[in-house]
């Protein structure tokens, strides 16, 4: 949308300039008429740079998105990826894992990779949930967040990343924490050169630095870095 607009102020730019070269080899410019023109040029300008600043303010506020899952057509079944350890999925199942009732789902359908699962904090309330890719998170428990088409990070109100989605075609690599609906916290986060699962994550008295210390998949604060990939990873 950006490079859209500044190819039309590029382009009104040149017309301007045109017009004004043609008019001076014609007769000389009264002032005033420089004034039209300079003013005319703030406006179309002011109003651009406006629009670019309400739309990324728009883009800032927003807690709900979809995320891009277009995959191949020869693609059939969909894969998870915890840290460098990734699963393979086969059959008619959409569940991948297994969080107590409310299970991770994953497949893919009409060559969309789709996802399925509830974000839950440590008293099983609901931060956010994503059905179908389409995601919707509860500002109120929440500290920060950040996407792209392609992407989501959720940070809670401690600074710690709770939740990475990163869709690679088939592929959606996966990490965070999620919570029972009683509170009992499960863990899936890199580690060396493959990945972990921590049935019996307790934050309080597990120092595992792989789960606390997820490097971010986006930079922050979104205010600042809305979509803006961290290239540091």
């Amino acid at each position: 949308m950006k490079w859209i607009i500044l190819t039309l102020i590029f382009g009104l730019a040149i017309g301007v300039f045109e017009l004004v070269d043609k008019r001076i080899k014609r007769e000389k410019l009264k002032w005033t008429n420089w004034l039209i023109i300079g003013l005319s040029a703030f406006v179309v300008l002011f109003s651009v740079l406006e629009t670019i600043r309400i739309n990324k303010i728009q883009k800032y506020s927003n807690y709900t998105g979809v995320l891009d899952g277009q995959v191949e057509s020869e693609i059939k079944y969909p894969s998870l990826a915890v840290g460098g350890t990734i699963f393979k999925f086969s059959g008619i199942s959409r569940n991948v894992i297994y969080n107590e009732d409310e299970p991770i789902q994953l497949w893919i359908e009409n060559n969309q990779l789709l996802l399925t699962l509830n974000l839950r904090d440590s008293l099983g309330n609901i931060v956010a949930r994503i059905d179908r890719n389409e995601w919707d998170i509860n500002e109120n428990e929440i500290f920060d967040r950040n996407f792209d088409n392609h992407g989501l990070e959720i940070v809670d109100k401690k600074g710690d990343i709770i939740l990475q989605l990163d869709y690679n075609r088939e592929v959606v690599q996966f990490a965070g924490v999620l919570h029972t609906k009683d509170g009992r916290a499960i863990a899936y986060y890199p580690k060396d050169s493959g990945g972990a699962i921590n049935k019996d994550y307790n934050p309080e008295i597990d120092t595992t630095d792989e789960v606390i210390n997820l490097i971010p998949l986006f930079n922050y604060p979104s205010s600042l870095h809305m979509g803006e990939r961290n290239l540091n990873r």
